[in-house]
């Protein structure tokens, strides 16, 4: 009866069929459409389009393909751009940027003109997949298919640059914006200014934010991300000024702001700010996100007392999260006691003992030299459904090689060795297995291969984790069927640090990761470090002489840390 009168008025069929786009029932509307097809009754555009769109499940992206092609074969009068864009959009939550991109010039081929949207969802959806070359090549199409270019297609681009830290290439986009005439949003300056802060470019951020300011786009969004971006760059000063330059530009902060701040002092070993400002903060209102920067600016700055308090205040307030703990825990690196006493009360607290959690009450254990502790932790992981990882292993074998010698270490990493080649057993660490790698990274200099593992040139001035952004999209289009596209850092060099890199050709989680962060966090990788100072010589070659100066320690997003000449080090 249903189908009589959707034949006579195809209107109210729509109800039926946004049901099924709601839903994501793409195999029922493919279904339903291959019914009405067979009871030669005519589907109008409104109708495949949304049919199209209940394949927008990840999972059906093919259903909607099956649904276009079979409209182009059938009534190919009713396939539109809106057809067209709903297809590319289902590609998109698929991750099948190829695909969205051959649908776009397939239009052409069909006679179906490409609108903003056709370009702006193909953008969108090299933005998810990191192809940021594709994605530029997508905008420059817009202007020769002369379709009007908009905002989200820039601000897609820029962040498809930024997600693999190409801060030159958005900076770039970003000023081929301002020459269009069409206005830059919030989101397009923040993703910019992320861009410059992971290149350690925070300088030209501060540039940014007085464009926006300028063009009465500055939001605490901004904001934030300046500050964010000041923090890992060092300049922490500059962070808290921002928060003055709020004041007078009379833009209200957000929840994350004070959030920021915390976290940026934090990172930076300035310990006491950050805790002034959480404390001005929790008179206001006290969340997780703030206690959780508190602890990390303890642990970083050794308070493992105030650590304690801000976990009992945590605990007053039910703010519990296996981080919290986690961080406190490693406050208490050097009260091993204390450690061990806040990771045995998390049961009680009904709080998960993760994997993060382990790593820091073991590192406690082993800086006091106390690894029969530290093994017995180790041990017990297989309680939680947990596999020690390469960072566990390596701090009881660091421990073992300062107390018991190398070849008690060297036994220890051969017996968890097994373990993790146990849990993958088509998986054989031997010499030559993987073979040469031939990864083409322009401006990067391969220096040797071996056994799931390369070695790359760091130059000075440059981001570790730049480059690794830059071989891993490499290694991702180098895959070969022998071995996985994925792979991972087990060491990393400091900023202004040259060197040797070494990068291992497989998943952070595979037994390759593990050996080696193991053989790296153990102490076991000998490595000579050369420096190059400036100023009067210090005498004829042989010279020996002693650096005194102080040093303090700041945290990188990542989670490494950066070391630091200053007077309030240590």
């Amino acid at each position: 009866g249903d189908i009589e009168h959707w034949r006579l008025d195809w209107r109210k069929s729509l109800p039926f069929f946004q049901a099924l786009a709601k839903k994501k029932l793409g195999h029922l509307a493919v279904d339903v459409v291959d019914l009405l097809r067979n009871h030669r009754v005519s589907l109008t555009a409104v109708q495949i389009s949304i049919a199209i769109n209940a394949c927008g499940n990840p999972a059906s992206w093919q259903l909607a393909l099956y649904l276009l092609h079979s409209s182009l074969i059938l009534s190919p009068k009713e396939v539109d751009s809106v057809v067209y864009n709903s297809a590319i959009k289902a590609c998109k939550s698929a991750g099948e940027w190829k695909t969205a991109i051959g649908l776009v010039y397939d239009m052409t081929s069909h006679s179906v003109p490409c609108d903003a949207r056709s370009f702006s969802t193909a953008i969108g959806a090299c933005e998810k997949a990191n192809e940021w070359q594709s994605a530029l090549a997508l905008l420059g199409s817009m202007k020769s298919a002369l379709v009007q270019q908009e905002i989200f297609s820039y601000t897609a681009t820029i962040t498809a640059a930024a997600s693999v830290a190409n801060w030159r290439t958005a900076l770039a986009i970003f000023q081929t914006l301002t020459h269009t005439g069409i206005d830059a949003a919030e989101a397009t300056y923040s993703t910019v200014i992320s861009a410059c802060g992971n290149g350690s470019q925070w300088q030209r951020g501060i540039d940014l934010l007085e464009t926006a300011i300028g063009h009465n786009v500055c939001t605490a969004v901004i904001y934030n991300v300046l500050s964010f971006a000041c923090g890992v760059a060092g300049a922490w000063q500059c962070s808290l000024a921002l928060l003055n330059k709020m004041q007078q530009q009379h833009v209200p902060p957000d929840g994350a702001t004070r959030n920021t701040a915390i976290t940026v002092c934090g990172r930076n070993s300035e310990w006491q700010r950050a805790l002034d400002l959480f404390w001005q903060g929790s008179k206001m209102c006290l969340d997780k996100v703030s206690l959780a920067a508190a602890v990390v600016a303890c642990d970083i700055g050794d308070q493992w007392q105030l650590a304690m308090l801000l976990i009992e205040e945590a605990i007053s307030c039910g703010f519990l999260t296996p981080q919290l703990f986690t961080s406190a825990i490693s406050a208490c690196k050097s009260q091993w006691q204390e450690a061990v006493r806040l990771f045995s009360r998390m049961p009680q607290l009904r709080v998960q003992q993760g994997f993060k959690t382990y790593g820091a009450v073991i590192n406690a254990c082993c800086n006091a030299d106390l690894w029969p502790i530290a093994l017995a932790l180790l041990n017990s992981m297989d309680l939680q459904a947990l596999s020690p990882g390469g960072c566990h292993v390596g701090s009881v074998a660091e421990s073992l090689t300062r107390t018991k010698g190398r070849e008690a270490t060297k036994a220890l990493l051969m017996h968890f060795r097994s373990d993790w080649l146990a849990q993958s057993p088509d998986m054989e660490m031997k010499q030559g297995k993987l073979g040469k790698c031939d990864v083409d990274v322009r401006g990067l200099n391969i220096l040797k291969t071996g056994c799931y593992i390369t070695a790359i040139e760091k130059p000075a001035g440059i981001r570790t984790e730049t480059i690794f952004e830059d071989f891993k999209q490499a290694f991702k289009s180098f895959n070969q069927s022998t071995h996985s596209s994925c792979c991972s850092l087990v060491s990393r060099l400091d900023l202004p640090t040259s060197g040797v890199l070494p990068i291992v050709l497989d998943h952070i989680d595979s037994p390759a990761a593990a050996w080696y962060l193991s053989c790296f966090a153990g102490r076991l990788v000998h490595k000579d470090y050369l420096c190059l100072c400036e100023g009067p010589s210090l005498g004829p070659i042989g010279t020996k002489d002693r650096i005194s100066l102080s040093l303090t320690t700041r945290q990188l997003p990542d989670g490494g840390i950066l070391a630091l000449v200053s007077d309030s080090g240590r």
